[in-house]
């Protein structure tokens, strides 16, 4: 809605109307709801909401797939929302912050390019972020459709930073700005430490970080800690199950193949897990095999794949060979060879010496940077897999 008003000179101009509170509800929709097996956190935020004594910076900290987003997006729905006993996952506030389109709720995060900005890549931020909020910065690099390889928080971005929470709240009376990956600010930090150290009244920063010890000692000394626990498997395998209907199989699977990480058991499972194992057969048998119609097979299979998919087989072919260094150092889960990915994984490691794993990984490296710079791809992997025949024929010298 507009208000008509007129200015010092006599003349109509329109001026928007502030938003007032909606009287509708919205369905329940909770960040914390996602998050696995971080009681005690929620329970120490809940308290010092409780009595107000949310720090004006937060740091959550943990291992790679830990949550520490979604841990993010929960205190932010925590200060945002309008309700006594926050958040209540109804109010209109909770359900823009859920969506993250709530006009006072500001991202940061690393992008790609030296003077590139968090909001030219805004729409892929927060459609990311929907589908994926465990993911990791492999998974945000691969949506970021550049060629530049070194992901970065700016010194511009720095600024925008400070020029955000310099403003004043649109909705109601705080600003949150949730800060993914601090790690990526590099000595590009000391532009934000006084803004840390003195923010604006209202204003709340979230930092969450998967490597603490990367970031600048004068950052985290102007941050309160919040570590996150690693996720036991049990309870993974449970999120996955109900997530993603999965069996208990697909979801010890997918979880065990990934090392651990939900950033990547999550991506897996939306993408079909099991896609990737039997194309991953399929690429060694094939390749082994060295026949060429097979192979040309395989290579228009792999390129009816689109790009995300592509970057995701050629990781899990990597995470399997991880897996096959483990089983060749005897640390591989016990009692679960019955499982049909560790079973093909002792398999393949019995086969595969240790320079064909690393020949291996360094030809997953090359392919990756094809894609990344719109090679003609099958062009590019026929070359790829007379290579990757080749490496697997050599006479295996364990």
């Amino acid at each position: 809605m507009y208000l008509c008003a007129m200015n010092l000179f006599g003349e109509e101009f329109f001026e928007q109307e502030q938003p007032t509170a909606q009287a509708v509800s919205y369905t329940r929709d909770l960040w914390r709801d996602r998050l696995i097996a971080q009681d005690e956190l929620l329970s120490k935020l809940q308290s010092a909401h409780r009595l107000d004594r949310i720090p004006h910076c937060s740091l959550f900290s943990g291992s790679r797939g830990s949550g520490q987003l979604i841990a993010a997006l929960h205190l932010a729905q925590t200060i945002l929302c309008t309700e006594d006993k926050a958040p209540c996952g109804v109010c209109d506030a909770c359900h823009r912050v859920s969506q993250l389109t709530h006009p006072d709720l500001h991202f940061s995060y690393p992008t790609l390019g030296s003077s590139s900005l968090a909001r030219d890549v805004s729409d892929q931020w927060r459609e990311s972020v929907h589908q994926n909020p465990w993911m990791d910065i492999s998974i945000w690099v691969g949506r970021q459709d550049k060629e530049a390889k070194q992901a970065n928080i700016t010194a511009a971005e720095c600024r925008a930073i400070i020029e955000k929470l310099s403003m004043k709240p649109f909705m109601g009376e705080k600003t949150v700005l949730i800060l993914w990956l601090p790690e990526f600010l590099g000595k590009e930090g000391n532009i934000l430490l006084k803004l840390l150290e003195e923010p604006a009244i209202g204003s709340y920063i979230i930092l969450a970080t998967n490597d603490q010890n990367a970031i600048l000692p004068t950052i985290i000394s102007r941050s309160q800690l919040f570590l996150l626990k690693p996720i036991e498997p049990s309870k993974a395998v449970l999120f996955l199950q109900q997530q993603h209907q999965l069996s208990a199989l697909e979801a010890h699977s997918i979880f065990l193949a990934a090392d651990g990480n939900m950033s990547l058991s999550v991506q897996w499972a939306k993408e079909g897990k099991f896609q990737f194992l039997e194309l991953t057969k399929s690429l060694f048998q094939k390749a082994y095999v060295a026949e060429p119609i097979g192979m040309l097979e395989w290579i228009d299979q792999f390129s009816q794949l689109d790009k995300e998919k592509q970057f995701s087989l050629f990781q899990f072919v990597s995470q399997m060979l991880s897996l096959c260094i483990r089983a060749k150092n005897n640390i591989v889960e016990s009692g679960v060879s019955e499982n049909e990915m560790i079973g093909y994984v002792l398999k393949l490691s019995a086969g595969l010496n240790w320079l064909q794993i690393e020949q291996i990984n360094d030809l997953l490296d090359d392919a990756t940077m094809a894609i990344k710079r719109n090679a003609n791809i099958k062009i590019f992997m026929l070359d790829w897999m007379i290579q990757y025949s080749k490496c697997l024929r050599q006479k295996n010298e364990n």
